[in-house]
C-alpha cells in the first residue's frame, strides 16, 4: 500500500511538471518511455551479512554468498530542453541469496529484495554522432526484504524483516539514437536503501534497454 502511494505521489508531481506552462510549450515528442533490464549487485558483502546473522543471535562458522540479481525499470519521461528533463518509474532490483552454516553446522538460507519508484532529474550532453552521455540523480521509494530460512531454531524464529523508506539514487549512462523514434541505452544506476534490518546499503544495476520518444518520428 505504501509503495502505491508512493508511485501515486512521484507521478503527480512529474504531472505538476508536466503541465507548467513552459512543458506546454515543448513541442510533440519531448516526451518519451521505455524499458531497461540487466544486473544488480548488492553491496551486502560478506562481513554485512555475518552482522545481520548475529543480530539475531547466530554465530556463523561460513557462508557462501551470492550477491547478484536481475532486475528491471520501467519509465517515463519529459525533456525540457536538449540538456535536461525528468523522469520517473517503478524498479526492481529482484533478489540476492546466501548460504552459511551456523555453529551448530545447522544450514540456513537468506534472501535480500528491494523494489519501489523513483523521480530522476536527468542531464543530457549531446556527443555528436547519435550519441549522448547521460548523468542523473533523484529519490526512490523502496521496499527491501530481508529473511532467514532454516531448520531447528531458525524455523522457530522465523526471521524476515522489511523496510519501506525513501533513499537517493544516482547514474550514468550513454544513450545512442538508432532513428528518431528508437533509442538504445546502456547505464549504471545506484541505488540506496535500507536493508531491511535498518541498516544502510546499496545496490547497483547495470542495465541496457531502449527509449521511445512519443511523435518524435514526424520531425
Amino acid at each position: 500500500m505504501k509503495i502505491a502511494l508512493a508511485i501515486c505521489s512521484l507521478t503527480l508531481i512529474a504531472l505538476e511538471a508536466l503541465a507548467s506552462p513552459h512543458a506546454m510549450a515543448q513541442e510533440a515528442g519531448d516526451f518519451y518511455g521505455g524499458l531497461s533490464i540487466g544486473r544488480s549487485l548488492s553491496t551486502n558483502d560478506d562481513q554485512h551479512v555475518l552482522a545481520a546473522l548475529a543480530s539475531l543471535g547466530l554465530k556463523t562458522i561460513s557462508i557462501a554468498n551470492n550477491n547478484r540479481g536481475a532486475g528491471f525499470a520501467l519509465f517515463a519521461g519529459y525533456e525540457a530542453s536538449p540538456h535536461w528533463g525528468l523522469e520517473a518509474g517503478v524498479f526492481d532490483l529482484g533478489s540476492m541469496e546466501f548460504t552459511s552454516v551456523l555453529a551448530d553446522q545447522e544450514a540456513i538460507q537468506g534472501q535480500y529484495r528491494a523494489y519501489g519508484a523513483n523521480l530522476d532529474l536527468v542531464a543530457t550532453l549531446p556527443l555528436g554522432n547519435r550519441f549522448s552521455a547521460t548523468g542523473r540523480i533523484g529519490v526512490q521509494y523502496a521496499r527491501t526484504r530481508e529473511s532467514f530460512a532454516g531448520n531447528g531454531a531458525v524455523a522457530a524464529m522465523n526471521p524476515t524483516s522489511h523496510s519501506n523508506r525513501w533513499g537517493t539514487k544516482f547514474g550514468v549512462g550513454l544513450q545512442y539514437a538508432v532513428n528518431p523514434s528508437f533509442s538504445i541505452r546502456a547505464q549504471f544506476e545506484r541505488y540506496n536503501l535500507d536493508d531491511g534490518m535498518h541498516r544502510l546499503t546499496g545496490v547497483n544495476l547495470y542495465s541496457v534497454g531502449f527509449v521511445l520518444p512519443f511523435g518524435r518520428g514526424s520531425h
